[in-house]
């Protein structure tokens, strides 16, 4: 019994957590740091923020690539990009399947559309 316990003890592996931290890419920026400067730009954020909640997102695992108004459509949009779309590491997950632009209606005041990239 005294051999096993040394030989457990002698296999025992340290078990060591990593966080992967991928840097931002260009051209982006984090979603949850966006900075609205317009009121119109403020409601469309607020009304994205809620959405991705409502679909149970974490805020912190999107990038901002481009946001706008369509002035066609009169639709604000925001492309939004999954950070695991550019993990370096094959042990995170590829969520890249939720990349895409979520249109905001400032008539309805809310998310109507959102398109996967």
């Amino acid at each position: 019994m005294r051999h096993v316990i040394i030989l457990l003890i002698l296999l025992s592996v340290t078990v060591k957590a990593e966080t992967v931290i991928v840097p931002i890419p260009d051209g982006m920026i984090a979603f949850w740091s966006f900075e609205p400067e317009t009121e119109l730009e403020s409601k469309a954020f607020e009304a994205a923020k809620k959405y991705l909640k409502d679909k149970k997102e974490n805020l912190n695992k999107y990038y901002l690539a481009e946001n706008g108004l369509d002035v066609k459509t009169g639709l604000y949009h925001f492309y939004i990009m999954h950070t695991s779309t550019y993990r370096k590491n094959t042990m995170v997950v590829d969520e890249s399947y939720k990349n895409g632009v979520l249109y905001y209606s400032a008539q309805k005041d809310k998310v109507v559309e959102f398109h996967h990239k």
